[in-house]
Formats: structure tokens, sequence, C-alpha cells
């Protein structure tokens, strides 16, 4: 193999959320005892929290499926100013079909974006701010772009 060159192999993916497909590390498995003493948690909701990929994304997945419940993504939306109810409205049905299913939205006010959207949902964004449009243009002017 020349050096430099990635070979790809196509081995495919499997969407892995079930119980069984969770790996239990120190670090999660207070989390995971939570979600199998579930129906019997001594309130009605309980919050995981942890840093980025440490598992809590398949532990919903997997209390989803225990619960017969539906997951619904969180979405994050920047404005430059708040959105009037119309265009909250709109947002949060645009989402949800591009998500394929239901969404909380938390909205943040930074006029620093100077207009358009800033969108979250996962670990995916998308920036449609005025901000990040000019920054395009002003490097694409610049031939950096």
């Amino acid at each position: 193999m020349a050096e430099g060159r990635q070979l790809v192999l196509d081995l495919g993916h499997r969407a892995a959320f079930g119980r069984d497909d969770f790996l239990v590390a120190p670090g999660n498995s207070d989390a995971v005892d939570w979600i199998d003493r579930w129906p019997a948690w001594p309130g009605h909701a309980l919050a995981i929290f942890g840093p980025p990929g440490c598992g809590k994304s398949h532990l919903v997945h997997v209390f989803a499926l225990r619960a017969q419940a539906r997951v619904i993504a969180p979405a994050e939306v920047t404005t430059a100013k708040p959105l009037s109810d119309a265009q909250r409205a709109t947002v949060t049905a645009s989402l949800k079909q591009a998500v394929g299913r239901a969404v909380t939205v938390t909205e943040t006010v930074d006029p620093a974006i100077l207009g358009g959207l800033i969108v979250k949902v996962g670990s995916r964004m998308v920036d449609g701010s005025l901000k990040s449009k000019l920054q395009r243009l002003e490097r694409a002017m610049k031939g950096n772009g």
C-alpha cells in the first residue's frame, strides 16, 4: 500500500441499542443499575449525565425499549433575537420532520450571530447564521475559502 493512502473497508453498520449491546464499565455502572431497577424507582424521573461518548444516548434507548417509551430528540436553536410563537412552531415542526421523531427545542439568543439560526441536534450542527455566511464570504474573497 502506498504511503499516505488509507484502505477503506465497508464493514456495514448495525444500530445496537439493546441492553446486551451496552458495555458496562465503572464510570457508568450506577446509571445502568438505575435503568435496570425501572419501574421500581423512588420517583417519576431519572437524570443521567456525563461526558460525551459515555453511553447516555444508548441508555436512553435501552430504557425506551424496556418502558415502551419514545425517545424525544433534544435540539438547541440559537438565534440573534427571540423567536415568535409562529417561528418556534415552524422550527419545531421542521426539526421533527428532519429528525424523524419528536423534538424538544431549547432556545438561546445570541445577538453576535447577526441573524439566521444555528441548530444542534445530538452530534449534528447546522450553522445558518448570518455571521458564518459573512465569514465564509470574506474567506472566499480573500482566496482562502
